[in-house]
């Protein structure tokens, strides 16, 4: 099932096309009979509308130029669209000049033009033609160097149609690049057998070290498996050298993330290996990502590193209905939902609900978090849907504690929608709960959103008194995330009555907690409000300076 209900139009090279030829592209690719705009600002009021009401996937490859690519996006839309440039003023003008848009930056690791030669060589092997190195590198700048890409242009060069390297060159230079690489793709997975030919378990190059360490590498993968992690798992701290000679034998990739080495498998060549020899350490595999994820005094960082490990640890666990799962369930939800792994997180809940369909305490938190998680992807309605069978499930096990947090996060989504009547109702419920069982912690968070209700009333003087006493008991227990947040929302209150020095004031102490906390994303949102306040004090460049931030 797509989350895109009306589906994912085909990928359309933006540098390919002016405004005019894209709206009338679009409409193609929508079945939308409409009359050719005259000009630019036509065009993009055509892309607009047609857009308005739909929910779908626009691709647009390599926008480069601003001064036409502006022009091809929709004033407003429910829609994704995913822009792929290689020119940072795209991006600089998406953010500061689509105030209607939000714009979200994913940057993509890149080759260096050595390490594109290298793989070149190593793919290529005696085809590889030294006279030919300067085409290679114009192949890669074509694909901006992107790994992957250039992983499915070599296939064309190695598989039939087995182009030549000046060939290949020229049809990316004037054809359609995604159509070739999708081609590309499709080779890889039709030629295993060639590369069961091409890496054979039994060559005398494989000594009985370097074939155990193919198998841990082909365990971890796919993806870069960085080194440390290696070391970890197969306990031999010698596995380095091994890893090299096999890099030197072209049977993995090698690269360096964050001045650390990495390794990785080629999919195809992973599969020969686990088809052949099994997955043994699979176990070993599953236990030291628990052990790592698990640990509170793990390094943040270090996880983030291992983050495709999980990935990989997950499928073998369910598979295995492995019972660890459900404390997966309780310690990642945080790490999860703060490092930007929702959709990781949502995958892990619905794997234990088909796996332990009886168990009524891990399913009321498989619904609470799933839907804490797709409400904060905006999906609303499924989430208050899940919030509703977690009520069910309190109720049934008379848990109050439940109920009442339940209460309040249904308040949130009818704030959300604009029901503040029916958030009140629950929130109060809420409220009267938590008092009876002496939950400090979820009181003052119910405080902090009855104090939104009231704001969003006018009803300034009561929300402040609410945002007092959340602040109170924020500082009582020392949580300093959520003082930041009462800072926040203090500050926007005296805004809006025109307090903007003591506004500022807030925002400050505000910034100082989020900059502790390694918060960039409310910190983000911290800079901006200031912004706000010194443009209202008429000191433009400063508030330029923080929107930049």
């Amino acid at each position: 099932v797509t989350i895109f209900k009306d589906g994912v139009l085909a990928p359309t090279c933006a540098d390919k096309h002016t405004p005019i030829s894209f709206a009338m592209h679009l409409a193609v690719l929508l079945n939308e009979k409409v009359e050719e705009p005259t000009n630019a600002i036509s065009a993009r009021r055509l892309v607009s509308y047609m857009l308005r009401n739909r929910h779908c996937l626009l691709i647009l490859d390599n926008a480069s130029e601003w001064e036409n690519f502006q022009y091809m996006l929709p004033i407003h839309t429910p829609s994704t669209i995913l822009v792929t440039t290689r020119n940072r003023d795209i991006y600089n003008h998406l953010r500061l000049q689509s105030p209607t848009l939000q714009v979200h930056e994913i940057a993509l690791e890149k080759f260096t033009s050595s390490e594109s030669l290298d793989l070149f060589q190593q793919m290529l092997d005696r085809d590889y033609n030294e006279e030919d190195k300067e085409i290679y590198l114009e192949i890669a700048e074509i694909l901006g160097f992107l790994p992957i890409a250039l992983h499915q242009a070599i296939n064309l060069m190695v598989f039939a149609p087995r182009y030549r390297g000046s060939t290949l060159r020229d049809k990316f230079s004037t054809g359609d690049r995604l159509a070739l690489l999708q081609k590309g793709l499709e080779l890889e997975g039709r030629n295993c057998r060639a590369v069961e030919m091409v890496f054979n378990l039994a060559t005398p190059q494989l000594t009985k070290e370097l074939h155990k360490t193919l198998e841990y590498l082909a365990v971890c993968s796919p993806g870069l498996v960085p080194l440390d992690f290696l070391k970890i798992l197969s306990k031999d701290a010698a596995i380095d050298e091994r890893l090299e000679r096999l890099y030197t034998y072209s049977w993995c990739g090698r690269k360096e993330m964050d001045n650390r080495r990495a390794y990785e498998l080629h999919p195809l060549v992973r599969d020969v290996i686990q088809r052949r020899c099994g997955t043994r350490f699979q176990g070993d595999f599953i236990r030291l990502v628990h052990e790592i994820f698990m640990d509170k005094n793990f390094q943040l960082s270090d996880k983030e590193r291992f983050f495709p490990q999980l990935e990989k640890a997950l499928d073998y666990a369910v598979k295995k209905k492995d019972k660890r799962l459900k404390e997966w369930l309780y310690n990642l939800n945080d790490f999860c939902t703060f490092r930007g792994y929702g959709d990781f997180y949502i995958r892990l809940t619905e794997y234990l609900e088909k796996l332990f369909p009886g168990d009524l305490k891990t399913l009321r938190v498989v619904y609470s978090h799933r839907a804490s998680c797709l409400q904060n992807m905006g999906k609303l309605e499924e989430a208050m849907s899940l919030y509703m069978k977690e009520k069910k499930i309190n109720e049934q096990l008379n848990d109050r504690a439940g109920l009442a947090k339940c209460y309040g996060n249904m308040a949130v989504i009818f704030q959300m929608w604009g029901k503040l009547k029916e958030a009140m109702e629950l929130h109060k419920r809420e409220e009267k709960i938590k008092e009876e069982l002496g939950d400090r912690h979820g009181l003052a968070k119910c405080y902090g959103n009855q104090a939104l209700i009231l704001k969003a009333w006018d009803k300034f003087e009561e929300a402040m008194e609410f945002h007092k006493k959340e602040e109170k008991i924020k500082e009582e227990l020392g949580d300093r995330l959520g003082l930041a947040y009462s800072f926040g929302n203090q500050a926007l209150i005296l805004k809006a009555r025109g307090r903007l020095k003591e506004a500022m004031i807030l925002h400050k102490k505000e910034e100082n907690i989020f900059k502790e906390l390694g918060y960039l994303g409310r910190l983000a949102a911290c800079y901006g409000n200031q912004a706000l306040i010194l443009n209202a004090w008429g000191k433009l460049e400063e508030a330029m300076a923080l929107h930049e931030k």
